[in-house]
């Protein structure tokens, strides 16, 4: 192998030497994740100097074709997706590669820890997470980062592994769903995040005291609402599928009473509509709920839909959004479009962007180089929810966001 260690989110890059030329050579990645056994193979057509090149060479065969960069690794398919962020073990994989009557083999390991990170289990004060803090004493550009609906770190954790890993100190704070805290998604002060971005300043240190929020889905519309709430904390927001209005709150039963609360009160919520919504709709066997929201927005008056919409003109600094196209989980592109019309009529002074992504969904929010999912099981409802998109359409989507992001922060974080 030319490499045999690299960090998870980066294309590893090895090459097979000695293939005759013109001669098609089957590839194939594999590593365990618990029970999981995962895999994927790609086939090349050897050049004529013999030496086959993964990572810049267009497959012709097996599980994706073209130049992928990171094809060998969502390629795996959508089950190993799950196992692949609930780790923050190296990632060992075994790679073979076998011709016309000839088969050799090597390993490498993606770490998705870098060399010299530390990592802080916090469980004080009331906070609950794991932060993640370069080498050196800093002060360093810093990152909260939460989950969406499902609760817990295990969505985000990996991420905030990956940018501590980039120089990045990262804070992968839980909220509810975890041990020490709420079940569910109701009645969630924004002071929590507050402390937490406290925590950070004091024990980071965060560089000009203010940190970055990073969130996706639900956590995409806490990380607008933060931004709005705390402009004098906050320097910079991405929100990943996210939306410009406050939805209800969401526990094991489904949605009712308020999300968030700010100084004891409710942040105001979009209106449950009265009677039944729309019949639900199924993508192999995983439910829909795209539709269901259209309609309560639809059904929403101007006056309601402007109590829940995030004033977002109040961020103290500049605003990244990313969305999928093919979103079956509710609709990240007309939802984070609010937020950009929010911003423009109310002459919102920093730059408020909205990227989206043909063929994505809404489970696109992962460092590049991670298998994707279409669908899953949800973690509080326990229902099959589709996400939409293709896997290849999922996977451009995540390198593509992710380099976004990286760029983002770097130019919007001091030190």
């Amino acid at each position: 192998m030319d490499q045999a260690e690299a960090l998870a989110d980066e294309p590893v890059r090895f090459a097979i030497a000695g293939c005759a030329p013109g001669e098609l050579v089957t590839v194939t990645a594999s590593w365990a994740d618990g029970d999981w056994q995962a895999s994927s193979t790609a086939q090349f057509i050897a050049p004529g100097n013999g030496v086959i090149e993964p990572a810049e060479q267009a497959s012709v065969g097996g599980d994706y074709t073209g130049v992928e960069p990171y094809g060998l690794w969502w390629a795996a398919g959508p089950a190993a997706a799950a196992a692949a962020v609930d780790s923050l073990a190296p990632w060992p994989v075994s790679v073979t590669a076998a011709g016309s009557g000839w088969e050799t083999s090597g390993s490498l390991v993606r770490l998705k820890v870098g060399p010299g990170v530390r990592r802080i289990d916090v469980a004080e004060d009331g906070l609950r997470g794991i932060a993640f803090v370069p080498h050196g004493p800093g002060p360093f550009p810093s990152v909260l980062l939460f989950s969406g609906s499902g609760g817990g770190i295990g969505t985000v954790q990996c991420s905030a592994a990956l940018l501590a890993s980039h120089g990045f100190a990262a804070f992968a704070l839980a909220y509810f769903n975890y041990p020490g805290l709420p079940a569910e998604l109701v009645d969630i002060p924004l002071e929590y995040f507050q402390a937490a971005i406290g925590w950070l300043k004091l024990n980071a240190p965060a560089a000009g005291g203010r940190v970055a929020v990073m969130g996706a889905s639900r956590g995409g519309e806490l990380a607008l609402l933060l931004g709005s709430s705390y402009p004098d904390e906050v320097a910079a927001v991405v929100a990943m599928v996210p939306s410009g209005v406050v939805w209800a709150g969401f526990g094991r039963d489904g949605g009712g009473g308020v999300a968030w609360t700010l100084d004891g009160k409710p942040v105001q919520p979009l209106p449950s509509i009265s009677g039944e919504g729309p019949e639900p709709t199924y993508q192999d066997g995983a439910i829909v709920l795209t539709p269901s929201f259209e309609a309560r927005l639809a059904a929403a008056s101007p006056a309601d839909l402007a109590t829940a919409e995030i004033p977002v003109e109040r961020c103290a600094g500049p605003v990244l959004m990313v969305s999928g196209e093919d979103d079956a989980l509710w609709p990240s592109v007309a939802l984070a479009d609010i937020a950009v019309r929010r911003g423009r009529e109310h002459g919102a002074v920093h730059p408020i962007r909205h990227i989206h992504y043909p063929g994505a969904g809404h489970a696109f929010t992962r460092p590049a180089g991670f298998p994707v999912q279409v669908s899953a099981v949800h973690p509080v409802s326990g229902e099959l929810i589709a996400f939409g998109g293709s896997v290849p359409g999922n996977a451009h989507a995540s390198t593509a966001s992710w380099q976004e992001i990286l760029a983002f922060l770097l130019a919007s974080l001091p030190g």
